[in-house]
This record gives structure tokens, sequence and C-alpha cells, in this order.
């Protein structure tokens, strides 16, 4: 007996030991473990914002770069806008296959725009003058088309004529 008696207040330390550890682990590391873990997924996602908000920054200073040289064009003058617009729309209607009959210039004051307009008469099918109208949309000279006016060039064909009056959207 006098064997367990020795062993008892061991068996009793290291019982005190085990239940400390694990009242440490339960109450000081474990805690501080979860607090590390969400810090650095909270890290992890307020740097993927602040890409994504960078992101969003260049792409911003790319448009007002962009409209600043829409708005404020140096050192072109107007001919060189108004040129510049006949080659965009004649490079579009080559492109869809729309064929120009008249192209004319107009004057600023009978345009509702605040840049340059023109005035184009064209000849195709539909499908092709529809890219055509959809792509003077898309141009990257900010273009519209104003006042459309279309109609059959015969009972029999299919091809269109159509008048347009295009410029570039107001700003």
């Amino acid at each position: 007996m006098r064997k367990l008696v020795r062993r008892e207040p061991i068996l009793f330390g290291a019982a005190i030991l085990a239940g400390a550890a694990f009242v440490l682990d339960r109450l000081a590391l474990a805690p501080a473990w979860e607090a590390r873990e969400r810090v650095k997924c909270e890290i992890a996602l307020k740097e993927r914002q602040l890409g994504q908000d960078r992101q969003i920054l260049r792409e911003r200073t790319r448009i007002e770069h962009d409209y600043a040289l829409l708005t404020h064009p140096a050192g072109k003058d107007r001919s060189h806008g108004m040129n510049a617009l006949l080659g965009e729309i004649e490079s579009l209607a080559r492109r869809n296959g729309v064929s120009l009959i008249d192209i004319k210039p107009q004057p600023p004051h009978l345009n509702s725009s605040k840049g340059a307009s023109v005035s184009i008469l064209t000849e195709s099918a539909w499908e092709p003058l529809a890219r055509f109208i959809y792509q003077v949309y898309e141009s990257p000279q900010l273009l519209q088309v104003e006042r459309a006016s279309l109609h059959r060039k015969n009972e029999d064909t299919a091809i269109l004529q159509g008048q347009l009056l295009i410029g570039a959207a107001g700003l």
C-alpha cells in the first residue's frame, strides 16, 4: 500500500498539470488563435477590396483622360474634328458594306449637337445598315444618329435608301 501513497502526489500533480493545460488552451490559446485567424481573413478581404478599388481608380483616371481629350482637344481645330468624323463614318460604312451615296458636313447652327455633324445618304440591305447604325453608337468618338429617314429604293428590291444625320454626342 505504501507504493500507492507515493504515486498519489505524482498522479495528483499530473492531473492538475493536465487540467491547467486544458484550461489554458480553452481560455487563452484557442481564443487568441481564433482571433488571429479572423484578423488574417479580414486582412485578405481588405487586400482584395483594395485591389478592386485600385483597378476602379485606374479605370477612372483613364476615362477622365479620354473624356478630357474629347472635350478639350489640345491643338485640334474644327476642320481636324470634321475630318476625323468623316473618316470614322466612311470606315464604319466600308466595314459594314453600306454604300455612301452622298456625304455633307453640316454647319454648326443647323444641328442640335454641340459638335460637328454630317448628313449622309446611304444604300444597302437592312442588316448591314442596322450594323452600321449600331457601330455608330459604339464608336470611340461618341457619335450618335440624330435623325434617320429610311425607305425602300424600289418596290421590288430589299435595298434601303437612308438619310442620316450623324453627329458627336453633346457633352
